[in-house]
């Protein structure tokens, strides 16, 4: 079997091409370092390097074995920091987020709770909303923060706890300079007629605004789709047509204007929510969470 000693010597010799130099880098004898890699050889039954004088090169075995090797090691440094920084042996919460919900709600909840339980460390990690969720299901994480459409999935619903934790995520907005900029409130139908910035594909709360203006039958004129916040406002803010953004992103920008759509706020689908396992009890961290979600939002 490999061992952990076997592959950062590899690695090592892999990096500078050259048994002394990694000998040095690894404070072993040449000998002591020629002979791991000649049992790793073994191990493997393949050739690893080509041999030229003093300057090696790695077969195309040697390269699979190298990417392989750089994932473990990737996990097994991740594993001693943690052992080392004593996270194994404290209380932790593990939180997984969507990027929308995360703009708009992350940072007041990251805030509230670790001011709140310091003691609890809480690691935070951002993806695609059915991605988390997979992950909540294989206990890689303890909660999630996406959007509602994944509630009436029949496949989490037999396995997630959830509730609302705010409702509409996004709001439609224009750029100062449109003629749209003076009125308070607007219509599916008005929005339709106008250009359209979306998100793009990526984003399920995209998906469901379309489905909430076909379902009315309207057709939408969407002249960008963009997995980036940044280019979606920009292209609002220059007048190239409304568009859909978190509240917050919204509000805290002086050249848009916010418009409320009274029939998109109450259509189903525009809401964030905090999903977690089915658990007899939650244990303490995630408690602790749930009550502190309750609290703030």
């Amino acid at each position: 079997m490999i061992t952990i000693k076997q592959m950062k010597y590899f690695l090592s010799v892999c990096r500078t091409e050259n048994l002394s130099k990694s000998a040095k880098e690894l404070f072993v004898s040449q000998p002591t370092l020629s002979v791991a890699i000649k049992e790793l050889e073994q191990e493997t039954s393949t050739h690893l390097f080509m041999r030229k004088g003093t300057h090696i090169t790695l077969t195309e075995a040697g390269r699979k074995l190298r990417d392989e090797i750089k994932k473990i090691m990737e996990h097994y440094n991740k594993m001693s920091s943690m052992i080392e920084s004593g996270i194994l042996s404290t209380d932790y919460l593990r939180l997984g987020y969507s990027t929308i919900i995360g703009s708009e709600s992350l940072p007041l909840i990251y805030r509230k709770f670790t001011e709140s339980y310091p003691s609890i460390h809480l690691e935070i990690s951002e993806g695609a909303g059915w991605n988390l969720l997979q992950k909540l299901d294989e206990d890689e994480l303890d909660a999630v923060l996406t959007v509602e459409n994944y509630s009436q999935e029949s496949l989490w619903k037999k396995r997630f706890e959830t509730k609302k934790i705010k409702p509409s995520i996004l709001e439609y907005c224009v750029s100062e300079k449109s003629p749209l900029a003076g009125k308070e409130t607007i219509t599916l139908e008005e929005i339709s007629k106008e250009p359209l910035i979306l998100f793009d594909q990526a984003f399920p709360l995209s998906g469901t605004i379309e489905n909430i203006f076909s379902e009315r039958g309207y057709d939408l004129k969407v002249v960008l789709r963009s997995s980036q916040i940044f280019m979606v406002s920009r292209f609002i803010e220059e007048g190239l047509g409304g568009g859909f953004l978190p509240a917050s992103a919204c509000r805290e920008n002086l050249k848009l204007v916010p418009l409320d759509c009274p029939e998109l706020t109450h259509s189903s689908g525009m809401e964030a929510r905090v999903y977690w396992k089915k658990h007899s009890a939650p244990d303490r961290p995630l408690s602790l969470f749930l009550d502190l979600l309750d609290s703030i939002m």
